[in-house]
């Protein structure tokens, strides 16, 4: 009896020790997959940090470059009048026939024959009252094809879909964009060279125009605050006021843009009905559409900022995913400075 009570009793501590040994083999397998996958994102973070630390460093030198200066020749010494002398001495050696006389007389104008006279004057009649459409003129000077911004051209010239740079003084956004139409969530997950990349590449929505009025940028919400990590920053009014201009150059433009809105949104299920799917709206070039999106973000708006918005200005919008909700989102909305 004793013998199988003590049994028991070693058996259930066997068990014990088993499950112990299994549940801390367990934790320390969990341990060891997670201190790998964050080692695996700090060296891709570094690796990356580094790859825009070389972009920069291009744009950069780009800048610092200088405009050669034209060389210039040393003046030319003109021989004096010795040399006007010797030309009119071998002027009077040349035979009389090639020697200029008096200008020719001008031979008359044309003039019609009489029989054909009624004709033209019909046919000049005629002319009088074409449509100016139809009239012929002058063929239209054609535009010069833009230039590329020095520092950017290197750029262009590694990845063609380099749509331009932005940057927010004080802050880690300071990034390439990347424009692909014919592949819009291509650099989700992509670099700037198109490997693969956690942080991916900031990128404009394939649905707006590339010479519109408006440029709608998405990006990732970084843990370590890189790409549009910081955006979310903007919910703060003294941040706000901190940071108000948005740098967003062009391969062919340098651009400022003065932040006029930051707001929480999500995305939002198709019965869902009376929201403002900011992300719908990549074309404002319709005045109506133009308005409609300014008087929703004015409304979604956290804080007022004192700038608004109206037609003919152009807008740029910063999107990045945020936890405050599900499918959540934080929005930054700018409109471009005028120079």
């Amino acid at each position: 009896m004793r013998y199988q009570q003590k049994h028991r009793k070693y058996r259930k501590r066997g068990k014990r020790r088993c499950l112990r040994l299994l549940l801390g083999g367990l934790f320390a397998v969990i341990f060891c997959i997670s201190t790998y996958m964050l080692v695996k994102e700090l060296i891709q973070a570094e690796k990356e940090k580094a790859a825009f630390a070389e972009l920069s460093a291009i744009v950069a030198e780009a800048k610092e470059q200088e405009t050669p200066q034209a060389q210039t020749l040393p003046p030319v010494e003109y021989a004096p009048e010795p040399i006007v002398i010797h030309v009119e001495a071998a002027a009077a050696e040349l035979p009389a026939t090639l020697i200029p006389t008096a200008a020719p007389t001008p031979i008359p104008a044309s003039t019609s024959l009489p029989q054909y006279a009624p004709l033209y004057e019909q046919i000049e009649a005629a002319a009088t009252e074409l449509p100016a459409t139809l009239i012929p003129t002058a063929a239209p000077t054609p535009t010069p094809a833009p230039t590329p911004l020095p520092q950017y051209a290197p750029l262009y010239e590694q990845n063609s879909d380099f749509f331009g740079w932005i940057s927010i003084e004080g802050t880690l956004i300071d990034y390439p964009v990347m424009y692909s139409p014919d592949r819009p969530e291509y650099y989700i997950r992509r670099a700037f060279d198109g490997s693969d990349s956690n942080s991916g590449s900031l990128f404009i929505d394939g649905a707006c125009p590339a010479d519109g009025n408006y440029y709608l940028i998405y990006g990732h919400h970084m843990r370590n605050k890189t790409m549009f990590g910081q955006l979310p920053m903007y919910a703060d009014k003294s941040f706000y006021e901190e940071h108000q201009t948005i740098r967003f150059d062009t391969l062919y433009e340098q651009r400022e843009y003065q932040v006029i809105a930051a707001f929480y949104s999500r995305l939002y299920w198709k019965s869902e009905t009376d929201v403002f799917r900011y992300y719908q709206y990549t074309d404002l070039t319709d005045e109506a559409v133009f308005n409609e999106y300014i008087e929703q973000v004015r409304a979604a708006a956290i804080y007022d900022t004192g700038f608004t918005a109206t037609y003919g200005d152009e807008l740029l919008t910063l999107s990045t995913c945020n936890h405050h909700t599900e499918d959540g989102r934080f929005v930054v909305v700018a409109k471009k400075k005028d120079r």
